[in-house]
């Protein structure tokens, strides 16, 4: 009798995230990545394993005996190698491997009572054994027993990053640390070298080995200008429906076998589609560079300054990629960098289909915080975010999730409250206005009932920069925003009262006139689609149309595409 077993890994945010040293928080998303991969990979051969990686793996022994022989072999590992990882596992019912179940499946007609007419079909039997024993991994879930960590005596030395008791000497940070700390240290230069192997080395523009580059290992390294505040960027990358698309792969197998091999060509497809887009990523961001490697310059020419390693002639690089491999993606970099960076990888995304025959859509959060901020909650704001961007393209479009979005929200200082509490409290005006038109959406439309896109936000922000793409240079010279900022913090208070005190605010500084044929004539930034209420009230219907771009004057460091 087969059977099937999951592995999941639970509790991946604490894990990876628990800590604010990148080092550690390397290590564990390595540690992550090797235990339901590489370690697992191992164990078994490689007919039996249908999927895995990305926190969880499916595979099909041929009895009960075998499956509970890998799950000895693997809890033994996990324990000596992963301290602190919480792993789930569950093996299925046995089943015949070649055996089939007659079900009854909905059909789009009805009987007398208007009750759907059903039909039988014959399936492969691992498919109902894969919901069987996804329900037993549930129910494991939420009824195991968890483990309370030893802690320590009077005499014992306190982990520094855990709190807990320190059991080892890290040999990096000279300080005591715990088992579970001292394991995700262990592992950092395996995450560097797995990362520099499988995404760096394979970039088709460049040779890695040839940039005076670093891949960073602690924040501070990410970008920091003389002076100012450090703003670093979490970024996490979701897959839209994946959970249904997995199992559309294999509705159409004739065998358990089939259906083996359909979902696991559909998770390598998912990888590679995620690892090609990673690079195209990152060579966006080397494009951008000056020829020396030194600094990030725009097409206006403001440069962003590399910070220095400790070899004079190289540079860090303000971007590392935590997470990667699967549906999802999540990275660290430079807060200028990320808007553009997450809309550069999710359009990188839809050029390439999946084995099913569409792209892998998908959403972004983008939590902008200072280098210091608790990274657990960075991460946790940065998920929050991706499910607002979700929720856009759910009311974008219900049934396909055909939509790529984006979020994001500065976090200048301690949050309180969700994200909906923030907005409602921060973001919302007395007369029930939206100050904030995110979510976006990456898809280009000139309907009034779509037009909060990423295009739109670009095109603002850049004006406000001193570079409207939508005016003459003439027109560009003659008014130029960015030379005027104590103007555009005026008009940011003026979006707050809404219509009036922004029509009262344009009249005041002249940047609206009145044409001979009756017409009204706005300097403000233009728009790029057919809603043209923004460009002389600020708003459209109850969302503010500038308030986003404004915010993000400083903190948006717009990066150029290379032709061709």
């Amino acid at each position: 009798m087969s059977i099937l077993t999951i592995v999941d890994v639970t509790g991946t945010q604490k894990y990876i995230f628990g800590t604010n040293k990148l080092r550690e928080n390397i290590g564990a998303s390595e540690i992550v990545a090797q235990a339901t991969s590489k370690w697992i990979r191992e164990l078994v051969s490689k007919e039996k394993v249908i999927y895995c990686g990305g926190g969880n793996a499916l595979l099909l022994f041929d009895d009960l005996i075998e499956a509970k022989n890998f799950a000895r072999s693997y809890t033994k590992k996990l324990l000596q190698d992963a301290p602190g990882l919480d792993v789930v596992l569950a093996h299925s019912v046995g089943f015949e491997k070649d055996s089939f179940d007659e079900i009854e499946v909905p059909t789009d007609e009805t009987d007398d009572l208007d009750q759907p007419i059903k039909r039988k079909e014959t399936r492969p039997s691992i498919l109902k054994a894969v919901d069987n024993t996804f329900k037993i991994l549930s129910a494991k879930k939420a009824n195991r027993r968890i483990s309370a960590p030893l802690l320590g005596l009077a005499v014992s030395a306190q982990c520094v990053s855990t709190g807990g008791a320190a059991n080892g000497f890290d040999e990096k940070s000279k300080k005591y640390v715990s088992a579970e700390s001292l394991a995700k240290s262990d592992k950092t230069d395996e995450a560097n070298t797995r990362l520099e192997d499988e995404i760096f080395a394979k970039l088709e523009k460049y040779t890695w080995g040839n940039l005076a580059l670093e891949i960073p290992l602690d924040f501070d390294y990410l970008g920091r200008t003389k002076d100012e505040a450090s703003y670093i960027a979490v970024v996490h990358t979701d897959g839209n429906g994946m959970g249904k698309r997995v199992e559309a792969a294999g509705e159409s197998a004739t065998s358990n076998k089939d259906w083996g091999e359909k979902v696991s060509s559909f998770s390598d497809s998912i990888r590679e589609n995620n690892t090609v887009a990673l690079q195209k990523t990152i060579e966006f961001l080397l494009d951008n560079l000056n020829e020396d490697h030194t600094a990030i310059v725009s097409a206006t020419g403001d440069r962003i300054e590399l910070i220095k390693t400790k070899v004079e002639t190289k540079r860090y690089l303000p971007f590392r990629p935590l997470i990667f491999g699967g549906d999802d993606l999540t990275f660290v970099c430079d807060a200028r960098i990320a808007l553009d960076l997450t809309a550069f990888y999710l359009r990188e995304l839809e050029k390439r289909d999946l084995t099913d025959g569409n792209p892998l859509y998908a959403r972004a959060g983008i939590a902008i915080v200072k280098s210091h901020y608790p990274f657990a909650r960075a991460y946790e704001l940065a998920e929050d975010l991706a499910q607002r961007a979700k929720e856009r393209i759910m009311d974008i479009d219900k049934d396909n999730k055909e939509v790529y979005a984006l979020d994001w929200h500065v976090a200048m200082s301690g949050l309180f409250g969700s994200i909906e509490e923030i907005r409602k409290r921060e973001y919302t005006t007395l007369q029930g206005g939206k100050l904030n038109m995110r979510p976006l959406s990456l898809q280009q439309t000139d309907s009034d009932d779509e037009w909060r896109t990423w295009e739109v936000f670009e095109s603002i922000v850049k004006a406000f920069q001193g570079h409207d793409k939508n005016r003459t240079e003439e027109e560009n010279e003659k008014f130029n925003w960015r030379e005027k900022r104590n103007k555009v913090k005026a008009f940011r208070e003026a979006l707050r009262g809404e219509n009036e005190k922004v029509k009262e605010f344009l009249r005041l500084y002249k940047l609206i006139e009145k044409k001979p044929d009756g017409t009204e004539e706005s300097k403000m930034p233009k728009v790029p689609i057919k809603v043209q209420t923004i460009e002389t009230t600020g708003w459209h219907g109850k969302t503010c149309g500038y308030f986003d771009a404004i915010e993000m004057l400083d903190l948006y460091f717009p990066l150029k595409e290379k032709e061709g």
